[in-house]
């Protein structure tokens, strides 16, 4: 059997948690099933998927690897949990990167060591940082810079909360941008000279597809 993995998706409310969630389900590909189930009953928006999936008890599983599929929902001890920063705040992340300390030390790291009952070093939840464009109102920043990005990673690099091998990546949950695909017609986010080489927890030429493997 396929092993099963937990993805969670966190972050400070309106960061556009629902958004992504439901562009990155819609993009992997739902079960036609799902399809006629949100069409049923009028499930029309990416930020309305995750609720009533929820709500229904239906899981989100998105199938990555042979190895393992993922199923996105809520919980206290996942193997992967994915902050969501909001590219777009006035103060470029940094009240995002305090909440961010306070969740993962005190919610989900702390939680699952103390369930597995064995030594701190030996568990760790897989961690990433996406820093997301994901709201309409926003829409003349689409398109928007490598600037715009390194001064929201640079909130989140050097905290000492975060797991070794935190991946900080630039996302789009309104467009979809980078999430299963590396998109090819925005230069600096496939600059990176190894491919995806990791300096400073800062991840180029990966989507967020890549990093689940």
């Amino acid at each position: 059997m396929v092993p099963r993995k937990t993805l969670t998706f966190l972050g400070a409310d309106g960061a556009g948690k629902k958004t992504l969630v439901g562009q990155f389900v819609w993009k992997m590909g739902p079960d036609m099933a799902l399809v006629e189930r949100l069409e049923k009953n009028n499930i029309r928006r990416l930020n309305e998927m995750q609720p009533f999936m929820e709500q229904h008890g239906i899981e989100m599983p998105v199938d990555l690897s042979p190895h393992a599929y993922h199923v996105i929902g809520l919980s206290q001890e996942p193997d992967v949990a994915a902050w969501v920063v909001d590219a777009t705040s006035p103060d470029a992340g940094e009240r995002s990167s305090r909440g961010v300390s306070f969740v993962l030390v005190k919610c989900l790291v702390t939680a699952k060591r103390e369930a597995a009952g064995i030594d701190q070093q030996n568990v760790q939840t897989f961690f990433l940082i996406l820093v997301a464009i994901v709201d309409l109102r926003h829409r003349d920043k689409i398109n928007w810079s490598e600037p715009d990005f390194n001064a929201v990673a640079s909130r989140f690099q050097g905290l000492d909360c975060l797991p070794s091998g935190t991946s900080i990546i630039p996302v789009s949950g309104f467009e979809g941008t980078n999430l299963v695909d590396v998109p090819g017609d925005i230069v600096w986010m496939n600059q990176s000279p190894a491919g995806g080489e990791v300096k400073s927890g800062v991840v180029l030429g990966k989507c967020l597809a890549d990093l689940l493997y």
